[in-house]
């Protein structure tokens, strides 16, 4: 009876032992609620870039986490580290897909708002310099997003690029056609 005793008592403390240690894992798991909040639906707005930056950043820490070096090999085969793994991966598409969707739209928004303000032009009379420092604060503004975005997923890049790339063509176009307008017309 007392080695029966002992063997329960073993197992009770064994299986306390793999509980707790089955609560840290999972603990290391979840999704704090705010991330998933920026990572799914969040605003782009320059206020919040802080809080989607801090989002990326422990998007990006928690799938390093669950790669093989990080993680005990034991724990990367079971069932609920590979549906976790597979969860951030679809937090991070989504992400992705968002942030980028919303950056093409900004830059085209960007330049158009630029085109369309003729106090960035030059004037009759008046040949001036075209100003794109406000164009760089803005830009800047979302620079560490696009380095979290290159992190997470380097295929984005190229549209990001092409998109940056034709909507500022697109301006430098028209800032040329008004140069040579006016000298021409002078």
């Amino acid at each position: 009876i007392e080695t029966r005793n002992n063997s329960l008592q073993m197992q009770s403390v064994n299986n306390k032992s793999l509980i707790e240690e089955l609560d840290k894992l999972l603990e290391r798991l979840r999704v704090p609620s705010e991330y998933a909040t920026c990572l799914t639906g969040g605003s782009f707005d320059e206020d919040r870039m802080l809080q989607n930056v801090e989002a990326c950043e422990w998007l990006t820490s928690a799938l390093r986490g669950l790669e093989v070096p990080n993680i005990d090999p034991t724990y990367a085969s079971m069932r609920a580290v590979k549906e976790k793994r597979a969860e951030l991966e679809k937090l991070k598409s989504t992400f992705v897909r968002r942030a980028s969707e919303f950056l093409r739209n900004y830059f085209a928004s960007l330049v158009d708002f630029m085109i369309s303000d003729k106090s960035y032009f030059s004037q009759r009379g008046q040949l001036k310099r075209p100003d794109h420092a406000d164009l760089r604060y803005k830009c800047r503004t979302y620079a560490r997003l696009l380095q979290h975005l290159k992190s997470l997923d380097k295929n984005c890049l190229g549209p990001l690029r092409k998109a940056y790339c034709s909507s500022l063509n697109l301006l430098l176009r028209r800032e040329v056609r008004y140069i040579i307008l006016l000298l021409f017309v002078s």
